[in-house]
């Protein structure tokens, strides 16, 4: 059983990685030398409010009408995008650029916490093609690797390049996003369960977005691709592309078949939402009574129980 507490999205890693083998996973992924490496096989495993997710477990979780702030952490009567009204106005973690990297405006002189950003977005971020219901592209940071593949549903990811700064991987994706998906539709993204295209079908699709890049990088107008640094950030201006990178195949516990008709649920509606777990992908639990998106809650106050 678990008491009150402030809903979060779920805790999803690698099953049988200890946290020095997570730790180092982006590094092994990026592979070496100019042609792929054999893939790599990621089965996830899930926790919410520190209780191993299991099939047949009876969930209940009760939302009274409190929220906190996900980002500053104060109780809210309302939340805009899991922010504070204040946060939502003044906090660069509210920003249209976080969403939309490739309109950063930090160097114009303009961005809400400069201090945030130079920690958060001028860190080492990838750029990655992935299969969710569809061949997408996106971005990431470092630390997020595999992470951010669990959470939005990919059944196959590989890295594509490695930059300096999430404008920089912005401006990346931007190009590519005029070949390839960069959003997946939740609903399609849940039926397509753990199916994904053949490893051959992936790397001839990657090696398209590659080249792209490499066209891109080495054309005239290739300066246009490269975002501008900051003076005085100690952070790497080069796009390292991986031609060598490890391809991952993810597979999520779902134990039961998916539905073919799919249902939300949510707390606005039903303030209470008890029910059977007999999957998940990415951030959705498949319960009885539809899906539940974890990651939509975030700030909820709630009790949540684990029933048995």
């Amino acid at each position: 059983m678990v008491g009150n507490l402030t809903l979060s999205k779920m805790n999803v890693r690698p099953e049988g990685y200890t946290i020095e083998q997570i730790d180092a996973l982006p590094m092994a992924l990026e592979g070496n030398g100019s042609s792929p490496q054999p893939s790599v096989q990621l089965k996830a495993t899930y926790e919410m409010a520190n209780a191993t997710l299991s099939s047949g477990a009876r969930i209940r979780v009760s939302h009274a009408g409190g929220f906190k702030c996900t980002i500053c952490d104060r109780p809210s009567k309302k939340l805009f995008d899991g922010a504070c009204y204040p946060c939502f106005q003044n906090s660069a973690q509210a920003d249209r650029c976080l969403l939309n990297p490739v309109s950063c405006h930090f160097t114009r002189g303009t961005c809400r916490e400069p201090a945030w950003a130079e920690e958060f977005c001028y860190q080492p971020h990838y750029v990655y093609l992935a299969f969710t219901d569809k061949f997408k592209v996106g971005i990431t940071r470092k630390g997020q690797v595999p992470t951010r593949w669990f959470d939005q549903g990919a059944t196959m990811a590989i890295l594509l390049a490695r930059v300096g700064s999430r404008h920089q991987a912005g401006i990346l994706e931007h190009r590519l996003s005029e070949t390839f998906a960069d959003k997946s539709h939740w609903m399609k993204m849940l039926k397509a369960a753990n199916s994904r295209p053949s490893a051959h079908e992936f790397l001839e699709t990657r090696n398209t977005a590659l080249q792209i890049l490499e066209k891109a990088l080495s054309g005239e107008s290739s300066l246009q691709l490269r975002a501008p640094l900051p003076e005085g950030l100690p952070k790497a201006a080069d796009i390292f592309l991986l031609n060598g990178a490890v391809l991952a195949e993810i597979e999520y516990p779902l134990w039961n078949a998916v539905p073919e008709k799919i249902a939300a649920v949510n707390l606005d509606k039903s303030p209470t939402v008890e029910s059977t777990l007999f999957g998940i992908k990415g951030q959705y639990l498949f319960l009885d009574c539809g899906v539940f998106n974890v990651r939509r809650h975030e700030g909820y106050v709630v009790s949540c129980e684990i029933l048995s």
